[in-house]
C-alpha cells in the first residue's frame, strides 16, 4: 500500500461514522448521500487492506485495528485543519510573530506610536522590536531574522530589500553663531559647497546628495567625522 492513496476525504468519512455511529446521520454531517458515504469507506478499506469498522444493525464501532487507527486518522486531520486556520490567520494578520527592527534614534522617536496603533488594530500580532545599529537592521532584512526594518533612506544595500517611504524629515545645516550664512533664512547648496562634512555611517551624504545638482556638490565628498548610529 501506498501512503498517498489515502485521501484526506476518505479519513473524514471515516472519522463521521465513528462520531456518529451511524452511517446515515455521519452521511448528513457530511453532506452526501449515504452511498457516497459508503463508497469512501469501501476505498479506505481497500487502501489500507485492513476492515476498520464492526457493522451491526443498531451502531457502528471501530475493529479492533480501527481502535487503533482512529486516533491516528484524528491527528492527521486536526493538523491540517489547525495548519489551515494559521495560515488564514497570518493572511488575514489576525495571529503571528512580526520582528521589527530600527536604530536608536527611530527607536524613542518613530516607533513607538507607529507599534501602540499597530498592537490595537491587530491584537493577535506579537510584535517584537530590536534596537540595533542601522547596519544590523540591514543585515537582519538580509538573513530573514527581521520582518521589518527603520532606517534612512538609501541606505539598502540591493534590490533584495524592498525600501517603503514614510515620512520625510527635514533637512538642516548647523551652523556657528558667526558664519555669514546665519544671514539669511536658508542656506543654499552653492553655499554648503565649500564646507566640511558630518555624516552618518553608512555614507548618507551620497544618498541626499544624489537629489542636487552636481555643481553644487562638496569639491571633496570626504566626512570629517562619522556617527557610528542613524
Amino acid at each position: 500500500m501506498r501512503h498517498g492513496d489515502v485521501t484526506l476525504r476518505q479519513l473524514r468519512a471515516y472519522v463521521a461514522v465513528l462520531e456518529a455511529a451511524s452511517f446515515s446521520e455521519a452521511a448528513k454531517a457530511m453532506h452526501l448521500s449515504q452511498a457516497a458515504l459508503s463508497g469512501l469507506i469501501k476505498e479506505l478499506k481497500s487502501r489500507v487492506g485492513l476492515r476498520l469498522l464492526d457493522r451491526t444493525t443498531r451502531r457502528v464501532s471501530a475493529s479492533a485495528v480501527g481502535e487503533t487507527f482512529a486516533p491516528m486518522a484524528r491527528r492527521v486531520l486536526s493538523n491540517l485543519d489547525e495548519a489551515l486556520d494559521n495560515l488564514t490567520n497570518l493572511k488575514e494578520l489576525r495571529r503571528g510573530l512580526v520582528r521589527v527592527a530600527a536604530p536608536e534614534t527611530l527607536s524613542c522617536t518613530l516607533l513607538p506610536e507607529l507599534i501602540a496603533a499597530y498592537n490595537t488594530s491587530h491584537p493577535g500580532v506579537d510584535v517584537r522590536f530590536d534596537d540595533v545599529p542601522i547596519q544590523e537592521v540591514l543585515a537582519g532584512l538580509q538573513n530573514g531574522s527581521t520582518n521589518i526594518g527603520f532606517g534612512p533612506a538609501g541606505v539598502a544595500p540591493d534590490q533584495s530589500v524592498e525600501v517603503h517611504i514614510i515620512c520625510a524629515d527635514p533637512l538642516c545645516v548647523t551652523l556657528r553663531n558667526d558664519d555669514r550664512l546665519t544671514k539669511g533664512k536658508t542656506a543654499s547648496w552653492k553655499g554648503l559647497r565649500e564646507r566640511p562634512l558630518l555624516n552618518y555611517v553608512p555614507n548618507i551624504a551620497v544618498n541626499v546628495l544624489s537629489h542636487v545638482p552636481p555643481r553644487h556638490h562638496p569639491k571633496k565628498l570626504v566626512p570629517v567625522h562619522r556617527v557610528p548610529h542613524a
